[in-house]
């Protein structure tokens, strides 16, 4: 009779995993079959960025990381799990506000998507992951960005930190937000309190173009679109509240025009402009996969507050995505902005998980880092307490 250990190793031994260049797996036929298949059958709202088109073009345009797939089979040669990865250096610091005390950085092989598209078994899990250990030695974790509280994965991670790993959720659970997309865009106001459609419907009267000519919204999703979009979004970023806190969101490289033509080449870019009068005041970049839309950076001009163009951004994107090549869900991603809470109808906790090997350099490093992570979240809440009026 077999203990419990040797039974884990017997049922991990019946899982293969091999590695494959990010380009070559994009390329070959029946991985990508069934990659595609794996996708179609998974339900998570970040399987953009595990998507075939997402890695390919990472692998052509991301020169700081390495891009690779991991291929799982089970004893029978059938595919059992198809997990990109991007390896790169982790920064892991101490930050107060916009500024960092101290830090370090970290080499990681990181599970793009978070969930990896692998079957519900936890000795596959566990068999991929010493399998990663093994391959790229140079690499001290794993990094899950957003990864689902009450996820399955979540689950198997902690089962295999029992094993000799730490699992360390970086900043601690954050809010993920998304919308279910309903048929019509005016059901979805009538999922909001009646406060809320009539402001919702006075600030999108102001950019009627009857009231204001030449009010519109443009979305941009072909090539030739790209660098008059991103030279626009830039200017608006500068004139956003954000731009005094965290600098320049917009890039305008040679290189990211390139990057951003091909993600409209291959059918994932969808993002949008919205002109006030003739005057452009509010951007979203975006990308679409399947039936999920992913909205990855967005800004206004801070000068035109009072027509509440982030607003009426929101609500004609969601319109549009509503009408046109309809998506099911909005996904807003992770991050507990105000704004988010406002449009979104199911949320739930994810987390910046990242998984190192349990020795006593990790585990003081870990320690160390979640122990400023308390006392920072600590010391908001005081400070909230004491800005609070008295009453």
């Amino acid at each position: 009779m077999c203990d419990r250990t040797d039974a884990s190793k017997m049922a991990e031994d019946k899982w293969s995993v091999r590695f494959l260049d990010a380009a070559a797996a994009v390329r070959t036929p029946e991985v990508r079959e069934a990659w595609e298949k794996l996708i179609a059958e998974s339900a998570n709202p970040d399987a953009l960025y595990q998507s075939p088109p997402w890695l390919e073009n990472l692998a052509l345009h991301d020169r700081s990381a390495d891009h690779v797939v991991a291929l799982v089979s089970n004893g029978d040669n059938r595919s059992a799990g198809v997990v990109a990865l991007r390896m790169h250096d982790l920064p892991l610091n101490f930050d107060v506000g916009e500024r960092s005390i101290i830090g370090t950085r970290i080499r990681v092989a990181n599970i793009l998507g978070s969930q990896p598209l692998l079957t519900a078994d936890s000795s596959a899990h566990a068999r991929l992951y010493d399998a990663i250990a093994r391959e790229f030695p140079d690499c001290r974790g794993l990094f899950f960005k957003t990864l689902p509280a009450e996820s399955p994965t979540w689950r198997y991670l902690h089962d295999y930190g029992k094993r000799g790993w730490l699992c360390h959720a970086m900043n601690g659970l954050h809010m993920h937000h998304l919308i279910r997309l309903p048929e019509t865009f005016e059901k979805y106001l009538e999922s909001k309190n009646s406060r809320t459609r009539r402001n919702f419907k006075r600030r999108l009267k102001g950019f009627n173009p009857s009231v204001r000519p030449g009010s519109r919204l443009v979305r941009i999703e072909r090539a030739d679109q790209v660098a008059m979009f991103l030279e626009t979004a830039a200017a608006i970023s500068k004139k956003s509240w954000q731009f005094g806190n965290i600098g320049v969101r917009v890039i305008t490289s040679a290189e990211e025009h390139v990057r951003q033509a091909h993600l409209a080449d291959s059918g994932l870019l969808r993002s949008y402009l919205l002109f006030y009068g003739e005057m452009p005041c509010a951007f979203l970049i975006g990308y679409q996969y399947a039936d999920v839309f992913n909205a990855t950076e967005v800004g206004f001009d801070h000068g035109l507050s009072e027509a509440s163009p982030g607003t009426v951004l929101f609500l004609r994107v969601i319109e549009d995505i509503v009408l046109e090549r309809p998506a099911r869900w909005f996904n807003f991603g992770t991050g507990d902005a105000a704004y988010k809470g406002l449009y979104s109808n199911e949320v739930y906790d994810d987390a910046l998980m990242l998984v190192m090997r349990d020795t006593v350099r990790n585990r003081m490093l870990i320690g160390s880092h979640g122990m400023f992570i308390r006392f920072r979240e600590w010391m908001k809440k005081k400070m909230k307490r004491s800005e609070a009026p008295e009453t």
